[in-house]
C-alpha cells in the first residue's frame, strides 16, 4: 500500500505519484508529500480533479476549476518551503487533464467557453500557449 500512513487516508483521493512522491486530495485541498514531508500543493474550488508531477520532481500543479503550479528553486527540494513558489493561475479554467511536456512545460486539457482546449504552461514564466 502506497503511503500506509498518510494523514486522512480514508478521506484522501490520489491524483498522481512520481518516483518519489504523491500528489492527493481532502476535499478542495491538494497535498504533495515522500510519505515524511507534506506540503500544500493548492485548494482548489470544486475539488482538485487532476494533477501533475514534473520527471525531476522539481513542481508539481493542480488542476480543476483552476489551475496550482508549486515550483522548487533551481537544485531545490519541492517539499520545502524555502525559495518554493506557489503560483494560482485562475485564468486557465476547467482542467481537465495535467501532465508534464518536458523539464519545465506542463501540458493541459481545459474546457473554455463550452469547447475543449489542449495547450502548454512553463512553469517559470506562467506563460500560457494553446493549441500545441
Amino acid at each position: 500500500m502506497l503511503f500506509p500512513d498518510l494523514p486522512d487516508r480514508q478521506r484522501a483521493t490520489l491524483l498522481t505519484v512520481s518516483e518519489r512522491l504523491v500528489v492527493y486530495k481532502v476535499y478542495e485541498t491538494a497535498v504533495i508529500t515522500d510519505g515524511k514531508v507534506f506540503a500544500e500543493a493548492g485548494t482548489v474550488y470544486g475539488d482538485p480533479k487532476c494533477a501533475a508531477i514534473a520527471d525531476d520532481e522539481s513542481w508539481c500543479a493542480v488542476g480543476g476549476a483552476s489551475v496550482w503550479v508549486r515550483v522548487a528553486p533551481p537544485r531545490g527540494d519541492i517539499l520545502k518551503s524555502e525559495g518554493v513558489r506557489l503560483h494560482h493561475l485562475r485564468e486557465l479554467c476547467w482542467i481537465e487533464a495535467l501532465w508534464p511536456l518536458g523539464d519545465r512545460l506542463l501540458g493541459f486539457v481545459c474546457v473554455d467557453g463550452g469547447r475543449r482546449r489542449i495547450g502548454a504552461l512553463d512553469v517559470d514564466r506562467l506563460a500560457i500557449e494553446f493549441e500545441i
